[in-house]
């Protein structure tokens, strides 16, 4: 709470307590523990990838898209139990909450190339039908400076410092 950030950004423990497991940032963050779990205690890892997985069956299929986005990171990991049941959810999950149409992607949203960076990703089979419009697209709304801009801001204290920040993964992505 000490650095700028998105007014959104805030921890309370008392909050945290009530909401219990919340999928943004809890789940990408469980995807970082196994990247690294030779530094995570095992049980604390079974424990809180336990935690993870039953909340994202718990899931509808609407789910949220930051959500989607933190669980998506899950995929990567590929000795993470019940990966291939990780892979059905977030396909279906992907499959819905996707921006097809060109029109919606000048907002803020999920596009096909955010949730199928890669050939090789999970959704890149559900979502081929507009990768390569979403490719094109990308392509087209490259900026002057070369980079790709947010579609978003938080407009208030550090977004200048965050924004220049954000067009350079959002390029990196590229």
């Amino acid at each position: 709470d000490d650095y700028p950030h998105a007014p959104w950004w805030t921890f309370n423990a008392e909050d945290a307590k009530k909401e219990g497991f919340r999928p943004n940032a809890s789940a990408e963050i469980v995807g970082h523990f196994w990247h690294y779990r030779e530094l995570v205690p095992d049980d604390f890892l079974k424990e809180i990838t336990q935690t993870a997985l039953s909340h994202l069956d718990a899931s509808q299929v609407d789910m949220e898209m930051h959500d989607a986005l933190c669980y998506l990171w899950l995929l990567e990991i590929e000795d993470l139990p019940d990966l291939d049941k990780v892979k059905q959810k977030m396909v279906a999950v992907g499959s819905e909450i996707v921006a097809r149409d060109p029109e919606q992607w000048s907002g803020y949203g999920l596009r096909p190339l955010t949730l199928a960076p890669l050939p090789t990703s999970p959704l890149a089979d559900v979502l081929k039908d507009v990768i390569q419009v979403n490719l094109d697209y990308e392509i087209e709304h490259q900026g002057d400076d070369g980079a790709w801009h947010p579609a978003w801001s938080w407009g208030s204290d550090g977004w200048e410092e965050a924004e220049r920040d954000w067009k350079g993964v959002l390029t990196g992505k590229m």
